[in-house]
């Protein structure tokens, strides 16, 4: 895996043409001077320190987020195989808006995608994410559901002022998978 240089200048032998173009296209300075992308704001007086992880606005229709690409310095690909199955892509670096700059990077089997230290920049769909959200609340409601049920079988006493208090709460809840523990 490549390095991009951080200046906007083609580096003689060391670029992938591709990498050039993106590079000369993409310009330090905004010329709306639009200061999120410039990350301090020259109007203020106080410095504001800008993230390390902060991306560009996410494009019109998708939903965009940072995902592990590394763990220790080791490719982790099983997470990065688990996201694209969830409909995650890696974003075009030509889809950079002008004027924002994010490290380029030229993966093996990926092209140019925009990472930022052990994290890959990936989008999808907005409907596949909207999608997936109402899934996750409907799980969560439905555990909800179940501990209520459970809590309303097992309180001691009647309604009102006679109603028992639980003390103390245990429920055993599996997704039928057992956890995988690293031998020590």
């Amino acid at each position: 895996m490549a390095n991009t240089p951080l200046n906007p200048a083609p580096v003689k032998g060391a670029q992938a043409p591709a990498q050039a173009a993106l590079q000369s296209e993409r310009a330090l300075t905004d010329p709306h001077g639009d200061a999120d992308v410039h990350g301090a704001h020259d109007a203020d007086d106080e410095w504001e320190t800008v993230m390390r992880t902060k991306a560009p606005p996410p494009r019109p229709g998708y939903a965009q987020r940072w995902v592990r690409l590394t763990v220790h310095g080791q490719e982790d690909p099983a997470n990065v195989m688990r996201k694209r199955n969830e409909g995650w892509a890696p974003r075009p670096a030509q889809s950079l808006p002008p004027g924002f700059f994010a490290p380029i990077v030229e993966h093996a089997s990926m092209g140019n995608v925009i990472i930022n230290g052990d994290m890959i920049l990936m989008e999808r769909p907005q409907a596949i994410h909207d999608k997936q959200a109402r899934h996750h609340q409907k799980m969560a409601s439905l555990q909800a559901q179940s501990i209520d049920r459970y809590l309303a079988q097992n309180i001691p006493g009647g309604r009102g002022f006679g109603q028992g208090e639980v003390s103390e709460f245990s429920r055993k809840t599996t997704t039928g998978r057992r956890p995988k523990i690293a031998d020590d």
